[in-house]
């Protein structure tokens, strides 16, 4: 938290940089009532409470009382120095109004460091820390001038303009660049670019042209008519710095030589002069603002649709990956055996079938091995289907870490199991299921300790095969012949099994 003696110190700033500031301005003072036309102090009191906050207002009633005191010096008599006093002391309160009391409202309910970035804090500041505060200044500072006997009532009007448009001017000229500068970041304090120094170049010699060459005429009519031309360029184009700076330098460039006699704005008189330049000011001023607020808005805008644009790809390509997972699953759940984890029957078909094809085709050796579990329902019925499942489970298992990746293997049905090898002949085919039969029997399963066993048959794949099912039918006569033979045995496919339709060769219990 600031200290008191920093308080103090800060207030003490304010109130002498307001005489200051208040001192240079009035160098441009005219009758009646020696009102300027451009008021420095209320843009930068307007600005440091902003910045800062209200508790400044002690520094901003004693810095214009101090600066009316100044400006109205007399003390030649009790009557005069009260007039002064009284001038003091309603300015004082008026510029507190004005510059305190109107940050307040803007903080409150507006947002005035967003006024280079919203279309609605551009306008609030244009009409509340612009004209507002200007107009409450004005009103108070010249009633007290009235009251004071500085200015008679016939003047109330003309010296009520010219302070009001002063302050407002003052406001326009200062305020924006200040928060500019306060606001801006590291890309906005590089050197500037061509398109920069072109506009200031620009700017500058049209200033020139019309208020201090002796060109005079058409040319001069042109190139005042330049001026916000090259104030919109520079609003469309440039950074909220240079944009508030160009501002400052066109209102100062055009108040100074007007107030001094200089320039095509001549009038009838110098005040209605000066009042006329100040409100095409205020009205250059308020066009520049809120064409810049435009541009920013229409940025943030499409910068926030671009985001929303990226927002929505990203969730959509999150969700069609999560819908291709889901779709990865379901396939994988439709051809996979739940309990086992090996391939279903319709899966090893349909992919039993592509290979047998293709096996045909290239003349390839290719054989199946089908396989049944011996005395499985035995195993049901004594220990339950609970230790028959870890059985299917295991024995899936043992067959998937002995085949090849590019074997297929799946289960048929209940505790029976198919193995297409390509690329393999009967004599390959039994070696495998012979490695298959001493690896179950050497298995223990579950608490109980169990073995178990399996009967295996196995036939070629013939050229004259059309599909998988013609083959799987010769391997299942091998298959029960096995079981005939004894179970826990290989049994290679032969014609004579197709004779054998009966007796031993008939299925029997697994």
């Amino acid at each position: 938290m600031p200290t008191f003696w920093f308080r103090i110190s800060e207030i003490a700033l304010v109130a002498g940089l307001y005489v200051l500031t208040a001192r240079l301005g009035q160098t441009l003072a005219i009758p009646p009532g020696n009102v300027t036309p451009v008021w420095m102090p209320s843009g930068l009191m307007l600005t440091w409470a902003l910045l800062r906050g209200p508790h400044i207002w002690p520094g901003v009633i004693l810095g214009a009382f101090l600066g009316n005191v100044w400006a109205y010096a007399d003390f030649s008599s009790f009557g005069s120095a009260v007039q002064v006093l009284l001038a003091g002391i309603s300015n004082g309160i008026g510029d507190v109004l004005a510059s305190v009391g109107c940050s307040i409202v803007l903080h409150r309910y507006f947002r005035p460091f967003r006024m280079f970035q919203s279309v609605s804090s551009a306008s609030a500041f244009l009409v509340i820390g612009v004209a507002g505060g200007a107009a409450v200044s004005a009103l108070i500072g010249v009633s007290g001038l009235l009251a004071a006997g500085l200015i008679d009532a016939q003047n109330y009007g003309n010296t009520f303009a010219t302070w009001f448009t002063g302050d407002a001017i003052g406001v326009l000229a200062i305020t924006p660049f200040a928060l500019a500068v306060y606001l801006s970041d590291k890309t906005e304090r590089v050197l500037p670019g061509f398109e920069t120094v072109a506009n200031f170049l620009l700017i500058t010699s049209a200033i020139y042209i019309a208020f201090w060459s002796d060109v005079g005429g058409l040319m001069q009519s042109f190139e005042l008519a330049v001026l916000p031309v090259l104030l919109m360029w520079a609003s469309l184009r440039l950074s909220r710095i240079y944009i508030s700076f160009a501002l400052l330098f066109l209102i100062g460039g055009i108040i100074v030589p007007t107030a001094l006699g200089q320039g095509p704005l001549q009038g009838i008189d110098r005040n209605t002069t000066l009042i006329n330049t100040q409100l095409l000011l205020g009205v250059i001023g308020v066009l520049v603002l809120t064409l810049h607020a435009t541009r920013e808005q229409v940025r943030q805008q499409v910068r926030h649709l671009e985001h929303v644009k990226d927002t929505l790809d990203q969730k959509v390509r999150e969700r069609t990956a999560e819908l291709e997972e889901a779709k990865r699953k379901a396939e994988e759940l439709a051809s996979t055996d739940a309990l086992t984890g090996a391939p279903n029957r319709r899966v090893f078909l349909k992919r039993g079938n592509e290979e047998l094809n293709r096996a045909i085709r290239g003349g390839e050796d290719a054989c199946v091995i089908m396989f049944d579990l011996d005395h499985f329902k035995e195993v049901n019925d004594t220990y339950g289907h609970q230790i028959g499942d870890r059985i299917l489970k295991d024995c899936a298992a043992v067959t998937m870490g002995f085949v090849r990746n590019y074997d297929l293997f799946g289960r048929i049905g209940g505790e029976e199991f198919a193995v297409f090898l390509p690329n393999t002949t009967v004599s390959g085919g039994q070696n495998v299921a012979e490695k298959l039969r001493q690896a179950f029997l050497e298995r223990s399963v579950s608490s109980h300790k169990l073995n178990y066993t399996a009967s295996f048959g196995i036939s070629s794949v013939l050229e004259k095969d059309r599909a998988l099912s013609m083959v799987l039918r010769r391997a299942d006569l091998a298959m029960y012949r096995a079981k005939a033979n004894g179970r826990n045995c290989v049994v290679v496919y032969e014609p004579s099994l197709e004779d054998k339709t009966t007796g031993e060769g008939s299925p029997t219990p697994a």
